[in-house]
């Protein structure tokens, strides 16, 4: 389960990175305001991916019988992420209709 759970915290601290580093070049890659937005949801969507993949190594060191569970959050966490972040789409797409839904 640490090796799971390191594996799948790298993997999305990847994917942050690479969201991140094509957040920065917004102005550069003429991302109109709703992929920007779409974008900032995905670094924080991969970061909760990390975050459980970090808690489950962590408590796998303690008791292995257990890390698996952490998992479990993963459902609940995005949820609440993405009816967060769904809503603010929404809304600044309707400010910009031009803006490509998806």
């Amino acid at each position: 389960m640490r090796i799971y759970g390191a594996g799948c915290a790298s993997v999305f601290l990847l994917f942050v990175l690479m969201y991140f580093h094509a957040y920065k070049l917004r102005a550069q890659l003429n991302l109109n305001p709703v992929e920007v937005i779409e974008t900032r949801a995905a670094i924080g969507e991969n970061f909760i991916l990390m975050l459980v993949g970090l808690v489950s190594f962590s408590i796998a060191f303690k008791s292995p019988q257990w890390a698996g569970w952490t998992y479990m959050a993963i459902g609940p966490l995005l949820g609440i992420h993405g009816s967060i972040y769904g809503k603010r789409v929404r809304l600044l797409a309707e400010k910009f209709p031009s803006a490509p839904e998806k």
